[in-house]
């Protein structure tokens, strides 16, 4: 890390969470634990790879505050490259996050992996930073923002591949699970005003005023069923499918319509790229993730204009260019391969601490209002970028208890305790 960017993280990230990400307030729990791995780690008692819920685009800069500052200073320690990590992102982020990510990342030592498939230069960077014995990495297993705070989404296996190399280093590995959890002040009021969009957007009537579960049910059936007939503009839908011969999008119900709009955008991005059928959902939306943002590194767009196209012309979607169209569908996808529209009627199995039930489904109702403004948003030629964060949202960051794979344990085992632990809702 330059001294520059030490600074930066030691004075300036408190202000940069509150102005740039609306958080207000960053709790860190069980500290403890994470400073009982790293003294192992330093120790060489075992490796240590870093795994976090990924969220919100400002579970990077929280990430960032605690290692870069929070944690040295509870400690009052000096030493600060002590706790720092080594953390490993997309390497399409730097395409969207602005110039002063793009300054920031490289003077930290992060580094950019490609999210399909490690090249040998990405694979000999990461065993050089295990080989040195001097830093854990720090990843999200989930490979991209998954927006719910008690829904794991689909989790890519890069993270057996580290075990394992670590395994090979050390007498044992451990991963360092980190859950982010975010509370949203005037929860209530929040997603009242988000379903007044909804509906006005989705039906041209501003709708219920309320904040219930049965109007976000509503909400998320208006807005799905709007998509699915913006998204008939561009082309019919069912021939794509040899499921769907006479498809009537009125008898489905609303997560059955988000599964065939994924499909059908995957099956028309095949019409334009190789798109492997075999691919998970997740694989499927980083092959066609990369060969969008590889056109518009050659048409000479970048993704500031490129989204200023899409809001000029995405009232009408039959006139956008092919790749006006693949970018916005790429960003539609973001938000819906994720997607559960009964996220706000289920129930934690298990206790969230801090919260009461009551609380919880307050804040899973306002997390899904925030899905619904985020579909508009990418429908507009938004990206994660412009998704709404409210101000003064807490921030909750849990060090949890580690998980640890001996010599010759099955590297495998993270995915099935990953899941006991981050996907453990009730219902689908």
């Amino acid at each position: 890390m330059t001294r520059e960017a030490r600074w930066i993280l030691r004075y300036l990230s408190p202000l940069y969470l509150r102005l740039g990400e609306g958080i207000s307030t960053l709790e860190i729990r069980g500290m403890d634990r994470y400073l009982s791995s790293l003294a192992a780690f330093k120790r060489k008692e075992t490796g240590l790879v870093i795994a976090f819920r990924h969220i919100a685009k400002a579970d990077a800069p929280i990430l960032s505050t605690i290692f870069g500052r929070e944690l040295p200073r509870h400690l009052h320690e000096r030493q600060q490259d002590y706790y720092w990590v080594r953390f490993l992102f997309g390497s399409m982020v730097l395409d969207w996050a602005g110039p002063a990510a793009r300054w920031l990342f490289p003077r930290i030592g992060s580094l950019p992996v490609d999210k399909q498939r490690l090249v040998r230069s990405q694979i000999d960077a990461i065993r050089q930073i295990i080989d040195q014995e001097r830093h854990p990495l720090c990843l999200a297993p989930e490979g991209q923002v998954n927006y719910y705070n008690y829904r794991s989404g689909e989790v890519t296996r890069g993270l057996t591949h580290f075990i394992r190399w670590n395994q090979r280093r050390y007498p044992s590995a451990r991963v360092q699970p980190i859950r982010i959890l975010y509370y949203y002040s005037g929860a209530a009021r929040l997603t009242k005003k988000a379903l007044r969009r909804v509906f006005q957007f989705a039906s041209g009537i501003p709708g219920t005023s309320g904040d219930s579960a049965a109007a976000l049910t509503e909400a998320s059936r208006q807005l799905i069923s709007w998509l699915y007939s913006y998204l008939m503009e561009q082309g019919p839908l069912n021939g794509y499918l040899q499921s769907d011969a006479g498809f009537n999008p009125e008898s489905v119900s609303t997560k059955e319509l988000v599964e065939v709009i994924c499909r059908t955008i995957i099956h028309r991005a095949a019409d334009h790229f190789t798109i492997p059928d075999a691919a998970s959902p997740l694989e499927q939306l980083f092959h066609f993730r990369n060969r969008v943002f590889d056109q518009v590194r050659e048409s000479g767009y970048g993704v500031a204009s490129i989204s200023r196209e899409i809001r000029r012309q995405w009232r009408k979607p039959s006139m956008m260019s092919d790749l006006l169209t693949s970018y916005q569908h790429q960003q539609i996808l973001d938000v819906l391969i994720n997607f559960q529209p009964r996220y706000h009627l289920q129930r934690s199995r298990k206790p969230n601490e801090g919260l009461d039930e009551a609380q919880e489904s307050l804040n899973r109702r306002a997390e899904q209002a925030l899905c619904l403004l985020d579909i508009i948003n990418r429908v507009r030629g938004g990206d994660v970028n412009s998704r709404f964060m409210p101000r003064g949202t807490k921030a909750i960051a849990e060090f949890m208890s580690p998980m640890d794979f001996p010599q010759n344990s099955e590297a495998e085992g993270w995915v099935k305790e990953w899941k006991g632990r981050f996907q453990d809702n009730e219902g689908s």
